[in-house]
């Protein structure tokens, strides 16, 4: 059975690489011979690449590993078992025993958790510092809270 996770670790390459990487791309953006969908493809993977990030590719309907899951989440696996035990990505376990995680269950889990950070995020920036919070209260005019240190 042939991996269902393949990386690239663009940052790891060398300048002359990088080099050799972008310029192969123009060629791949100028062909003719591919299909329109697979050539943008292959170029937005060597694009990405000779900036020097690190790209994964993976098959749509792949069924991932825990550790293949934990590697495309960003977290240790004993974390991802957690998640997992948790109910937070579903899975499903082969006749073996061994956990199977499909790729689409955890590109929900993720677009949901970065759409909680972001809201996270958006509050944090909207939050009156705690000093405007309690001048406020006081009913204190800004320039009186500060000369009596409450904001």
């Amino acid at each position: 059975m042939s991996t269902v996770f393949h990386t690239v670790e663009g940052h790891a390459l060398s300048d002359a690489d990088r080099d050799r990487v972008a310029e192969f791309t123009q060629s791949v953006h100028a062909t003719q011979d591919l299909p329109e969908a697979i050539r943008d493809a292959l170029a937005a993977v060597l694009d990405l690449v000779a900036e020097g990030h690190d790209v994964a590719m993976l098959e749509a309907a792949a069924h991932l590993s825990p550790n293949d899951a934990a590697r495309l989440v960003g977290v240790s696996r004993p974390l991802l078992n957690q998640i997992l035990d948790e109910g937070r990505i579903t899975f499903f376990e082969t006749a073996g025993g061994h956990r199977k995680i499909k790729l689409a269950a955890v590109l929900a889990y993720i677009e949901e958790r970065d759409d909680i950070a972001a809201q996270l995020a958006a509050a944090r920036a909207a939050r009156k510092p705690d000093g405007d919070v309690i001048a406020e209260a006081l009913g204190l005019d800004p320039e009186t809270a500060k000369r009596l240190g409450a904001a």
